[in-house]
């Protein structure tokens, strides 16, 4: 049984990564209730989620990705996963036939990247390795732009740019520290 402020902490890991599910879920209810404007919809889908999770990060003062009790971690990928990879990228493959591929593609390295990031964590306690899908979610919006414009092929560079970001092991981006981080970034 937790203590009285390992509670507390739950709850707001827990607060923390509701938010970043309910922005999906927004964005998820626009795009079945066949709202015919898919700029709403790839804000809402990708780009509300990761401002949703940084108010509660900062609110709160957690960062379920960084916990070192396993069931959160699993918890966030799951969420990131299902957030930043596998519905946008239905979403975009399916109202645009042309994506499919790419949003393949994208699900695939997306999901791996996770995965990745689960088993090797932080390298250095600082970085992480590749782009982080939740950065993702602001590519929704060029995506649905370029094709909304006829442009499918910058549409497919893009989702075909972003899956090797994912997973190139050369890309280091230092991570943020919340206010209750006690680990030093340098």
């Amino acid at each position: 049984m937790p203590s009285g402020r390992e509670a507390e902490y739950d709850a707001w890991v827990f607060f923390t990564c509701l938010a970043k599910i309910t922005g999906t879920l927004a964005g998820l209810y626009l795009a079945c209730f066949h709202v015919e404007h898919p700029l709403l919809i790839a804000v809402v889908l990708g780009i509300t989620p990761i401002w949703l999770e940084v108010a509660a990060t900062w609110a709160t003062g957690t960062e379920p990705s960084l916990e070192t009790r396993s069931a959160w971690r699993y918890t966030d990928a799951l969420i990131d996963a299902l957030s930043f990879v596998l519905i946008p990228a239905i979403w975009l493959g399916g109202r645009y036939p042309v994506l499919g591929p790419s949003a393949v593609l994208f699900a695939f390295c997306g999901l791996y990247r996770l995965a990745r990031f689960l088993k090797r964590g932080l390298v250095d306690n600082q970085y992480f390795i590749g782009l982080p899908v939740t950065y993702t979610g602001y590519a929704w919006l060029p995506c649905a732009y370029s094709i909304e414009r006829h442009s499918p092929l910058s549409a497919q560079i893009l989702l075909s740019l972003l899956s090797f970001l994912m997973v190139w092991t050369r890309l280091k981006i230092k991570r943020t520290q919340t206010r209750n981080d006690t680990t030093p970034v340098n």
